[in-house]
């Protein structure tokens, strides 16, 4: 006969597990669990043996015992003293008891059910609980470490939460104090990435429904603590750099140099790449698990940028570069370099593995832009040429087409035009994401009418920009039979026309050059057809005024305007001269030179297009926020 040897731990949790209710009932002694909790916890084997649970289990023959494990863990937990070992073993039990329950997919009733008994238990447990990490997260004597697992004790419920009823309760107390006092302490500074997720889902909980009434958002709001917003700034900049740089490593992506380029070359002479076509997207499985959980740092930053002034100042201040004793620029990356960066690779890869995740992550990215563009004096220090020695922003070029290479450096606001181009290039299927396009016509709306409002005239490959719109116009005149059960298209399209609309006014406010104003034209030219489709396209989507929420709800008259512009340049061309796209080139800028652009009248400034608003931001990744959450704290 073969003895094996259980360790106490186990033997004892395996004879609650089979207890009776009465027996239970003899067993909830202080003494009795004082002692458990003075057991070293075997937190895999506690983990297995909660997971295994069924919900059944747990409403069922097991509720009083969890019942009482969550109640002893608290009261332990909150009245023993931090040097004895039954506060961490009672803390390391609670949350793995929190993780393990609240991956069940109970519902909001359920959980009050299986953590104290039932609604009317739950007030005071609750209560409890929430005091409980405050105090010891606010408590700057304690040991780090129990700080940091009171932290991760609050992640794991609002993650597990999500957005339940129960998560509530730490909406109840003002855990924001404690919260700012680990980012700011030199000695908790070190988990400012996890306290900022966590002050961000407290301010995201319910979000649509209590803007006004959540304590957090309000907070957020009304700080004024610069240093706390710069070790903020600091930690975002490091996670989006760190997710960005997750992409890089999966496919190197980095500009040519003469080395690699002359390496590319000689490859390209091997007999086996003789006959090769053009460079295909890399296969998807690549970046099916991308982003990585650390660019979840996406939502803090789109609410500080949002809500908060000192953090808006702080991003502004970045844009300046840093300047040293020798008057050189110093080659740090700005929080608008990380930013911009990681959006390019988000909106590049969104719904290459039609993964509602990474689309989530996309908006997400589209709506802080937006955010972005909507502050004037960002829009300003964006579109400033950078000085010498100024790195240039690290954008994705993993997917063809490629974005074309700039031989010197450009403003900032050329890689967010950028970033707009890689998600109108990349993400055209038939269930196409209408709300991430029109968030991304938003912003081009505002940026086009910054640069005609001030003057600015901005360096850029503008026709990359023109093409894309096209693009998005053809392939929702082509799939029309698809689009027609995809709300708001219709919207979409009136949008981008009355952006093309809208930039046609103004081109000679803001394109650079007479040759990118010669291509504009052009391109308007060259893409007759395809707006000769958006009549009928916008006849076959038209949806009652009362449902249309668009910022712009013209659309017709915006289409004749363009196509009477189409067809004045249509009569001027020689019918030997469209033969070519040189011909019709240099033609058409020998008559726009002499004129202008025919017909071309400036919209008065205060129809210019309209500051950010909330009507678009899409509050269901909050869902998403709290899965990657939860990954990020481990099992």
């Amino acid at each position: 006969m073969s003895w094996s040897l259980r360790p106490k731990f186990v033997s004892t949790y395996e004879k609650l597990f089979q207890s009776s209710p009465f027996q239970l009932k003899a067993l909830d002694q202080d003494e009795f669990w004082a002692e458990i909790f003075s057991l070293d916890v075997d937190a895999h084997w506690l983990s297995e043996k909660l997971h295994h649970l069924s919900q059944e289990d747990c409403l069922g023959r097991c509720k009083g015992l969890l019942n009482m494990l969550c109640r002893r863990c608290l009261a332990h937990l909150s009245s023993t003293p931090f040097n004895h070992p039954v506060k961490a073993n009672a803390l390391e039990t609670l949350v793995l008891f929190v993780r393990c329950m609240l991956s069940k997919q109970l519902s909001g009733w359920e959980i009050m059910d299986v953590f104290a008994g039932g609604v009317v238990e739950s007030d005071p447990l609750f209560s409890t609980f929430t005091k409980t990490i405050n105090d010891i997260m606010g408590d700057e004597d304690a040991p780090v470490e129990y700080r940091h697992r009171a932290l991760q004790l609050a992640l794991v419920f609002m993650c597990g939460v999500n957005q339940l009823s129960p998560g509530a309760y730490l909406l109840r107390r003002d855990l924001y104090p404690s919260v700012a006092s680990i980012i700011l302490s030199p000695k908790t500074r070190q988990f400012t990435f996890e306290a900022t997720l966590l002050l961000s889902l407290l301010s995201n909980f319910h979000k649509s429904d209590g803007a006004k009434t959540n304590p957090y958002l309000n907070r957020i709001k009304q700080s004024t603590d610069n240093v706390l917003m710069e070790t903020i700034s600091w930690v975002a900049m490091y996670a989006a750099q760190k997710a960005a740089a997750n992409y890089q490593e999966i496919m190197d992506d980095s500009p040519p140099t003469l080395a690699t380029s002359f390496g590319s070359f000689v490859a390209a002479l091997r007999p086996d790449r003789a006959l090769s076509a053009t460079p295909v997207d890399p296969p998807r499985e690549l970046f099916k698990n991308q982003p990585i959980e650390a660019a979840i740092v996406l939502l803090p930053v789109y609410d500080l940028l949002h809500y908060n002034s000192v953090f808006r100042d702080i991003f502004r201040r970045s844009l300046a570069p840093p300047v040293d004793s020798a008057a050189t620029v110093r080659s740090e990356t700005s929080y608008s370099h990380a930013l911009l960066s990681l959006s390019s690779y988000l909106l590049t890869h969104a719904s290459s593995t039609s993964s509602p995740r990474a689309l989530a992550y996309a908006h997400l990215a589209l709506t802080t832009l937006l955010v972005v563009v909507g502050d004037d004096v960002i829009m300003s220090a964006l579109c400033q040429p950078p000085p010498p020695g100024y790195p240039e922003v690290r954008l994705c070029r993993q997917r063809a087409p490629y974005l074309p290479f700039s031989s010197s450096p450009r403003p900032q606001m050329c890689a967010l035009l950028d970033c707009c181009v890689l998600w109108l290039r990349h993400n055209l299927h038939k269930r196409l994401e209408v709300l991430s396009y029109s968030t991304c016509t938003r912003i081009l709306y505002r940026v086009v009418g910054h640069l005609a409002a001030t003057g600015l005239r901005l360096h850029y490959h503008w026709e990359e920009l023109w093409r894309s719109l096209f693009l998005v116009l053809d392939f929702a005149a082509n799939q029309i039979g698809t689009l027609k059960s995809v709300a708001k298209v219709d919207e979409l399209v009136q949008d981008i026309i009355c952006l093309l609309d809208f930039a046609t006014r103004f081109a000679e406010r803001f394109l650079p050059t007479s040759q990118s104003l010669h291509q504009f034209v052009y391109e308007l030219v060259r893409s007759a057809p395809v707006l000769a489709k958006q009549s009928d396209l916008l006849k076959g989507l038209k949806l009652p005024t009362s449902r249309r929420t668009s910022f712009s709800p013209r659309g017709a008259t915006e289409l004749a305007n363009l196509e009477q512009i189409i067809a004045y340049y249509q009569q001027k061309l020689p019918e030997e001269t469209t033969q070519t796209a040189k011909a019709v080139l240099s033609v058409l800028g020998q008559i726009i030179d002499q004129e202008g652009i025919h017909g071309t009248q400036d919209l008065p400034l205060e129809e210019l297009p309209l500051r950010y608003s909330d009507d678009i931001v899409d509050y269901s990744f909050v869902r998403w926020a709290c899965i990657d959450g939860l990954a990020l704290m481990g099992e």
